[in-house]
């Protein structure tokens, strides 16, 4: 007993610290990609693109991304967003001052407005700003410089509000450059008549009899009223750098309608590229529908749904007038299957032709050596992530070093040639749990040896 119990102990002390050394090789990794480094003259940080290929075969996590040296050693890395710099342009307000209001011929008024100080870019954009529903409005808008004539700078558009149809509206006139000091408004059709939705019923009764009905529709007239006009116009900002997203395309796309809650549902197939937001491409126009997004759970297993993300998306044509908001962007995921469903309630069903998943770019950064050769290993359902210094190493030199790194490909996908399926099932032996289960086992057999020893010392003195 004493034997088997040490030889126990010797097992968890010995056996277990093996197991997780054993986790460190490489046998564990299904799959390889040649790096291709030979370009690399010096000793350089290269960047290696993480694409559709790789994708599809790693964990959501990135766990399961090594690369090694010709020497089978592991290097470390740094896994890296790619991001891109653009000039931001936003609206800013361009002070005003109303001088004047009067009305015009034909159900007109005209407002005069100059402004307050003549710095910066002439105002491109005139919002008119109203509390009114159900309305359209043709606005014309000249403008003027100092002792100048006056000039057309926006003639023909319209402002309007169709909320008794659908949460349909637009407020905002483009004007022509030009710098201008004083803005004339011209707002056309300011007092409608149109028919009351009450009506005045009365009925004349002679001898009992009655003679006739009459009904009186009452006319209601209403002026358009004006809250404000706001000018704005188009600022340039300094470039700022954001993450460099690309689209993508799904393996697979079904569509679905459900007559009895009035919904599509559309499900999207993708190899598990880490996307961001997704975008439909509808074949109808003027519609403005609640959607929601969802994606598996399990990458695919079958494990339910969990929900991304709930918003409108609209698609609005009339005349000139067009309108669309068809992406609805999430919290970056990296899923397989992808279910959008559009509530359409008593609306005919819209028509989508394709949805596009929108993605980020993610690109592996470490330092290469012109002396060895590199490959990426991935393809592993254990283990943990990688713990380096590479990533403060890696900033510091791109940081402070002011240097880029260069790009690199990645050859064709291949079977790794050092793994071992049974390496999988030897390697859950250096697991926190089965350690654990080994030490309870041996505390187990400790104490029965304890009890057999106190009972087999009894039993002597007993005899004795």
């Amino acid at each position: 007993m004493r034997t088997l119990v040490t030889r126990l102990i010797l097992a968890v002390g010995v056996v277990g610290p093996s197991c997780i050394a054993a986790q460190k090789t490489l046998h564990g990794f299904s799959h390889a990609r040649e790096i291709n480094t030979s370009q690399v003259a010096r000793e350089l940080i290269v960047a290696v693109p993480l694409d559709d290929e790789v994708c599809a075969r790693t964990r959501t996590d990135s766990a399961d991304l090594r690369v090694v040296d010709d020497l089978g050693q592991e290097v470390p890395y740094l896994l890296r967003k790619e991001t891109e710099t653009r000039q931001v342009t936003c609206e800013e307000p361009v002070p005003m001052t109303v001088r004047g209001l009067r009305e015009l011929v034909g159900n007109r008024v005209a407002i005069t407005a100059e402004r307050v100080r003549m710095e910066g870019a002439s105002p491109s954009i005139l919002v008119v700003h109203t509390h009114l529903r159900d309305f359209e409005k043709l606005v014309r808008v000249s403008g003027r410089t100092a002792g100048g004539n006056w000039t057309v700078i926006a003639e023909g558009q319209t402002i309007f509000d169709y909320h008794r149809f659908m949460d349909v509206s637009g407020s905002r006139i483009h004007l022509r450059s030009g710098n201008f000091r004083e803005f004339q408004v011209e707002v056309s059709d300011v007092t409608d008549v149109g028919m009351s939705t009450c009506v005045k019923l009365a009925r004349e009764i002679k001898g009992g009899e009655v003679e006739r009905d009459l009904v009186t529709t009452v006319l209601k007239r209403r002026d358009f009223r004006i809250d404000r006009l706001e000018f704005l116009r188009l600022a340039t900002r300094e470039k700022q750098r954001f993450d460099r997203t690309v689209e993508q395309a799904p393996l697979a796309m079904t569509i679905a309608q459900d007559t009895r809650d009035r919904e599509t549902e559309m499900t999207v197939t993708f190899v598990g590229q880490p996307l961001c937001g997704l975008e439909l491409v509808p074949t109808s126009r003027n519609f403005h529908r609640d959607a929601r997004i969802e994606v598996e759970r399990g990458r695919g297993q079958g494990q339910g749904w969990a929900e991304l993300r709930r918003g409108t998306i609209t698609s609005l044509a009339l005349g000139g007038y067009e309108k669309t908001s068809l992406r609805l962007t999430f919290p970056e995921t990296r899923g397989k299957r992808y279910r959008v469903t559009v509530t359409n309630n008593d609306a005919p069903p819209i028509d989508i032709s394709g949805i596009i998943g929108i993605g980020k770019v993610y690109r592996l950064l470490f330092l290469a050596s012109p002396e060895r050769t590199y490959r990426l290993l991935f393809g592993r359902p254990d283990g943990d992530v990688p713990v380096y210094d590479s990533g403060h190493v890696l900033r510091a030199l791109l940081r402070e070093g002011d240097v880029s790194p260069t790009a690199v490909a990645l050859g064709p996908v291949t079977e790794n040639p050092a793994f071992s399926p049974g390496f999988r099932a030897f390697a859950l032996l250096g697991t926190r749990a089965a350690l654990t289960t080994a030490i309870i086992i041996a505390v187990l057999a400790l104490g029965g040896a304890i009890y057999h020893a106190a009972r087999n010392v009894e039993k002597m003195a007993d005899d004795a």
